[in-house]
């Protein structure tokens, strides 16, 4: 399959598809027989004696996986979250003082906390704890809930159905974990989506005959609307955060429901959990070992943390001056230089007269959608005010950039590079460069952003570019050293507002390495077409003699009415300030077909690892379940003014972003119906229209265009 992505071509049509897209050291538990009253045992120095106990004090940590029990269970032992956690594939069992109570004085309590891991296959241990349970902590992920409201909903309907649940009334704590951050739900709307999912689990499981259950009872009062108030056990809802040590509600239900030991009893607690204690208390080098193991589990990755301000400056990039939107007082901004699955924490300033928002093109939000910084989906930053961005590049590699997203702000700059990088353990397919250099190309208008926007408004389309810049700078004024023989990585990424480029760099061939992000089959090109929004990594090698000569880097504009030309340099050691002689010469200016062909020669090189160690491997397209085909056509229409369209609508925003709307469940996010297929009838709309998609299906994109220009469309 090409992932080289290019416009669609004239009067053509393209399709495509896509799907809808916890524990640091783990301990298996060692169970000691049930010990007879006063028995006595001896494990190394330590005699332990054992009383027969009246009541349990086991607390069972249950939920999906991902949702932060690990992380609580450390919070309760240590009061630290252990920097983030893995998932579990063996229990967590501990029998321990609550951490925020071992600094008290007096008769305190111990408490027997389980850590069930989550993925479906484990599930079948949670059925070996509960028969000893005193109380349920039920974790639920509040940021990611709604993506997983049904697998949460039928496992935890399938604990509340239960006998050794139901029988033994034991009660439940629902706690909705992560709710420091701020997209995440509250623990109000969160039971009732619950209680609305587990009313009709209730019906449809009704339906099934009593052959075909597998849970021991049912839930709710025939012929009510289901809530928790109706269970036989106590359900109540609760909110923590574990990365930050917020848990004082799942303390309370501990204390309630767990602290069941007097003091007078001696503790009953597995027998290697002596011998481990033994070990670290006679070996120093027991401990280093202890912590090691410990360590190798957590998330690889790191946090980087970013302080922007944006602002304008008055810069002259093509001889004219005029605002341009620098940050850090850069321009282009600086580098977003990360490695796979690394946190990236960026705090904008907006010292800018208008409202801002910044997006980072190509990156994927993995299920974190309201960090990419779009109208429909943040808020914009005020004047004087600021906002941070936390994302996780997970599971990515590749060249992408940044760039501002609102009131045509991208025509006054404020975009800049981002790198990355594989993680040390994943190996490049090729030879590592001797540097790597980011190349920013784009057109360049020197008309102000403010007037540029009116234009649009008004229903005029923006004409030619007064030029093209390359990093920022006009003609000869950016210039690469070049050391001779050393091979460099050129990450080209084509910033502009609507031009179509061809790069290419005198008598040096480029070695296609890297595309959008995926590692591509390697081949040599003269010149690439690099199409607004898109980013490539190629290899260029430097010559080893250049007889004191400089070279010319190019960047022509492609299917304009005239051929503008963006001018770098690239010098050696002793060479020439300037290159002398004409530009290289590119493709013809409108020839459309050398540009399709070239994006269709463009391969995915499926032996490479990118992200993970794996190969980056393929679907098997033939096979894939599609749910639904969609079917985008651009067209143009004149509704008062001069507009575009796809299937005839023309978005117009609602002023509160859909994503917020909807979660909000405000009246505004009900938008109008957007056909999924194109409507021949000649009459265009303007709305507030979204396309419903459901998690985890595959949709059929197919994108047409049978306008005579170039149009850029992506899901």
């Amino acid at each position: 399959m090409s992932v080289g992505t290019s416009p669609t071509r004239r009067k053509g049509r393209q399709a495509a598809e896509i799907r809808i897209g916890e524990a640091a050291a783990t301990v298996t538990p060692v169970t000691a027989e049930k010990p007879k009253k006063r028995t006595l045992l001896n494990s190394g120095s330590f005699a332990v004696r054992l009383l027969k106990r009246t009541k349990s004090n086991t607390i069972v940590l249950s939920g999906l996986s991902g949702s932060g029990k690990t992380v609580l269970f450390y919070q309760l032992r240590d009061g630290s979250s252990h920097q983030g956690t893995v998932t579990s594939m063996e229990p967590n069992e501990g029998t321990f003082l609550l951490h925020s109570e071992s600094a008290k004085k007096g008769k305190i309590k111990p408490v027997h906390v389980v850590d069930v891991p989550g993925h479906s296959r484990l599930r079948p241990k949670l059925d070996e704890f509960l028969p000893q349970a005193a109380g349920i902590v039920f974790v639920v992920d509040a940021l990611e809930f709604l993506p997983n409201l049904s697998a949460v909903t039928e496992y935890l309907y399938d604990i509340l159905t239960k006998a050794s649940v139901v029988k033994r009334k034991l009660p439940v704590l629902i706690c909705c974990n992560k709710t420091d951050k701020v997209t995440a739900h509250t623990k109000e709307f969160i039971r009732k989506q619950l209680e609305k999912e587990i009313e009709k689990l209730r019906v449809s499981r009704s339906g099934v005959s009593d052959a075909d259950i597998a849970n021991d009872y049912t839930l709710g009062i025939p012929g009510e609307v289901f809530s928790f108030s109706q269970c036989i056990n106590k359900v109540t809802i609760g909110e923590a955060s574990g990365l930050t040590g917020e848990i004082s509600q799942v303390e309370e239900f501990i204390r309630a429901h767990g602290g069941l030991l007097g003091c007078a009893d001696t503790l009953r607690i597995p027998l290697s959990c002596f011998v481990m204690k033994a070990n670290v208390d006679m070996s120093p080098f027991s401990l280093i070992l202890f912590y090691f193991s410990s360590l190798a589990v957590l998330v690889d990755g790191k946090s980087l943390s970013y302080d922007w301000t944006v602002s304008f400056s008055h810069r002259a990039p093509l001889a004219l001056t005029k605002q341009v939107i620098v940050i850090n007082d850069q321009f282009p901004g600086p580098l977003l230089n990360a490695t796979t699955n690394d946190v990236l924490n960026i705090n904008v300033h907006n010292n800018l007269t208008e409202p801002f928002l910044m997006t980072w093109n190509g990156l994927q939000m993995r299920r974190n959608s309201w960090q990419d910084g779009v109208q429909e989906t943040n808020c914009p930053i005020l004047p004087g005010r600021n906002w941070t961005y936390s994302f996780q590049v997970k599971d990515q590699i590749g060249s992408f950039f940044y760039f501002p997203s609102l009131l045509l702000h991208k025509a006054a700059g404020g975009y800049g590079p981002i790198r990355v990088n594989n993680r040390e353990v994943i190996p490049i397919p090729f030879p590592q460069p001797h540097g790597d250099i980011d190349v920013l190309i784009g057109d360049w208008y020197s008309a102000d952003h403010r007037d540029l926007r009116a234009l649009l408004d008004n229903g005029t389309g923006l004409q030619n570019p007064s030029g093209i810049l390359i990093n920022g700078r006009g003609p000869n004024e950016t210039v690469f050293e070049f050391q001779p023989g050393a091979t460099y990585r050129l990450r080209i990424s084509n910033v502009g507002l609507k031009t179509s480029l061809n790069f290419r760099i005198q008598d040096h061939l480029m070695l296609l390495v890297e595309t959008e992000g995926s590692y591509t089959a390697q081949q040599t090109y003269s010149n690439l077409d690099i199409h607004v929004g898109q980013s490539s990594s190629v290899l260029v090698t430097a010559k080893n003699q250049t007889s004191g000569k400089s070279f010319y880097m190019v960047a022509s504009s492609r299917l304009t009415d005239a051929e503008l030309f963006g001018v770098g340099v690239i010098r050696y050691p002793n060479s020439d300030d300037f290159p002398s002689g004409p530009l290289p010469p590119g493709p013809q200016l409108h020839d459309y077909f050398y540009s399709i062909e070239q994006a269709r020669s463009i391969r995915w090189n499926l032996s490479a690892g990118a992200a993970r160690p794996n190969p980056q491997g393929s679907y098997h397209y033939g096979s894939i379940n599609v749910s639904h085909t969609i079917v985008l056509r651009n067209g143009e229409t004149d509704i008062n003014r001069h507009l575009y369209t796809v299937n005839g609508v023309s978005f117009v925003s609602q002023g509160t972003p859909l994503k917020m709307a909807d979660y909000f469940e405000l009246e505004t996010s009900k938008t109008g119906i957007f056909p999924d297929t194109p409507i021949d009838n000649g009459i265009s709309t303007l709305n507030t229209s979204v396309i419903n998609a459901n998690y985890r299906e595959f949709y059929h994109l197919v994108f047409e265009n049978p306008t005579p220009v170039f149009a850029n469309m992506a899901p």
